[in-house]
């Protein structure tokens, strides 16, 4: 999601993931969400 949009009207369910790149991106949702991941890099990002 380098840059990217990633977004949800409602629950956003994001699970079991290796790696997550959101340099500059955005991961947001209207409703809560779930992110699990081994590793995050969210330099300049936004988790809303």
């Amino acid at each position: 999601n380098q840059s990217g949009l990633i977004n949800a009207p409602g629950q956003l369910l994001l699970k079991n993931l290796n790696v997550v790149n959101n340099q500059s991106g955005e991961i947001s949702s209207a409703q809560a969400f779930t992110l699990n991941a081994q590793q995050l890099d969210n330099s300049g990002g936004k988790l809303l």
